[in-house]
């Protein structure tokens, strides 16, 4: 469990865990090296972590209590894939309005942008949440990209390129609490958007580089999502 220097209670919730349960780690992220991102702290994670699999979930989710068996199971089964990532649904759907109009961009972008990509062109692209990783992989790759934002969508684009693929398995659920304000919800899709808008910049225009041209399609769609659609 990483603890990346939150001002409420997590630290202490996380330590009475910790005692009672051996299993669990608390890793206490502080200045100067915390609050640098999500990927500094996976980083972080990623040097304590000892397991074959890496598996990642942001703080408010909560997943079914196979959901981290189903992804494992999934890697054991697929030597080829390099990544297998889950499906998410929205625990506050019914709050109001705006949890509604998430519930179904979630939905949608799952069965139609998640399991569309893997049903036509075997592509999918690893969310921020609940997805399963091999870690020599990530050990290759240098573990996350530290000055991106949108840390999966970059992480997806290089585990393709260094000749993996990632499998999607809708079996390993997980239950998300997303913005009940659209001052929330404005904040966190601007941040999307810039983290985005960097993965574009910084492979776009190298494209012709790369190995797998596979990459082509999912920076076309970042490109006409956050550009020409927006």
């Amino acid at each position: 469990m990483i603890n990346d220097h939150s001002s409420d209670r997590t630290g202490e919730i996380v330590n009475t865990y910790a005692k009672k349960y051996s299993f669990i780690k608390a890793i206490h992220n502080k200045p100067p090296y915390s609050g640098k991102g999500k990927s500094g702290a996976l980083n972080i994670g990623l040097k304590e972590a000892k397991g074959e699999f890496i598996v990642v979930y942001d703080a408010d989710n909560t997943p079914e209590p196979d959901a981290v068996r189903n992804l494992a199971v999934a890697l054991q089964k697929d030597k080829k894939a390099a990544a297998v990532v889950g499906k998410f649904r929205v625990t506050n759907a019914e709050k109001n309005l705006l949890t509604r109009f998430i519930n179904i961009e979630t939905i949608t972008f799952q069965w139609l942008a998640q399991a569309g990509r893997w049903f036509w062109f075997k592509i999918t692209t690893i969310p921020g949440t609940n997805f399963a990783i091999r870690k020599s992989v990530l050990d290759e790759l240098g573990g996350w990209d530290e000055r991106a934002l949108s840390e999966d969508t970059e992480l997806s684009i290089r585990v393709y390129n260094a000749g993996y693929y990632i499998r999607f398995n809708p079996s390993a659920v997980t239950w998300e609490q997303e913005p009940e304000t659209w001052k929330v919800w404005w904040k966190q899709r601007t941040r999307w958007a810039r983290g985005n808008m960097y993965v574009i910049g910084k492979y776009l225009l190298k494209f012709h580089k790369m190995k797998n041209k596979k990459v082509f399609i999912d920076l076309v769609y970042f490109l006409f999502t956050y550009f020409l659609f927006f």
